[in-house]
């Protein structure tokens, strides 16, 4: 039976929009350096933090004074694909936290990318003859058809995500501008998230329920940047909201989770009774 019809005895339904339901959410977060995205991330309650930059620091010294525990996190380091594939697997399998967090796409990319060259030095050593690859003096470099593996990989995490039985999941990434010149000189300037293949980077906005554009307005005479969430396009950063947020959100050394609150539950429902079982694991 095909799955857009739902079977009520011998009666077959067309489901209407109304039966639409959705108990979570899933975010991206994107922009570039140092304009509070792990911030507003954290931000978020009972969060655990798949952390491939080493962040934690910076998340510490932010929430830790603020009183917050309920922050669990994981480093990886480039060689720890296998250890971050077993952990996602567990919190596929059961989930106690209300945020998980992967900080960041870029990152996560060139995990993906020391794995597949691992695996094909493994192939190498097992059948010299079969394996290919490609070498600049004595390191080894990625082909074209490792960035397919990234994409397929990349992807597969969006669906990965959605498996999670939490109410907020959330990718961050920074983006990159890139410039091009038409055939007549005229300059182009883009902006897209930083992977190393170019067509996910374009893909990946869609995949999301929330997509919104980080930055930090320069601070003058050592005060802290103002940071800002844009919720709709600006220019060539690309946003968007279905929740009814507003346009630009400044949440400077707030909580940005307590300012989009109201319109998460309202669009999700409200908090549900979380069994935390696990305890902070700051260094």
């Amino acid at each position: 039976m095909m799955g857009w019809l739902m079977a009520t005895g011998l009666e077959l339904i067309m489901p209407n929009i109304t039966d639409a339901s959705t108990n979570s959410l899933s975010f991206l977060f994107k922009g570039e350096p140092a304009c509070g995205k792990s911030l507003a991330a954290a931000s978020f309650p009972n969060c655990y933090i798949f952390d491939f930059e080493d962040r934690i620091q910076s998340v510490k010294q932010f929430w830790v004074p603020k009183g917050r525990k309920d922050i669990d996190y994981d480093s990886y380091l480039p060689t720890d694909f296998s250890r971050f594939d077993k952990k996602l697997d567990s919190l596929i399998a059961s989930c106690s936290y209300e945020t998980v967090v992967f900080d960041t796409l870029t990152s996560l990319s060139d995990l993906v990318l020391r794995y597949v060259l691992e695996a094909k030095g493994q192939e190498r050593v097992k059948n010299p003859k079969s394996a290919s690859g490609k070498f600049v003096g004595e390191i080894e470099v990625n082909t074209i058809e490792d960035y397919g593996a990234e994409s397929s990989a990349l992807t597969s995490l969006i669906v990965a995500m959605r498996g999670i039985k939490a109410r907020h999941k959330i990718l961050i990434a920074h983006v990159v501008r890139t410039e091009a010149k038409d055939l007549n000189g005229r300059s182009t300037v883009t902006r897209s998230l930083m992977t190393a293949g170019k067509k996910i980077a374009a893909k990946m906005p869609g995949y999301f329920d929330e997509a919104y554009h980080m930055s930090a307005r320069p601070s003058f005479g050592g005060q802290t940047p103002q940071f800002l969430a844009h919720t709709a396009g600006t220019g060539d950063d690309f946003a968007r909201s279905s929740i009814g947020l507003d346009y630009e959100i400044d949440f400077t050394n707030q909580s940005f989770y307590e300012l989009v609150q109201p319109k998460i539950d309202a669009a999700i429902g409200g908090a549900k009774d979380v069994v935390i079982s696990n305890v902070s694991q700051w260094k």
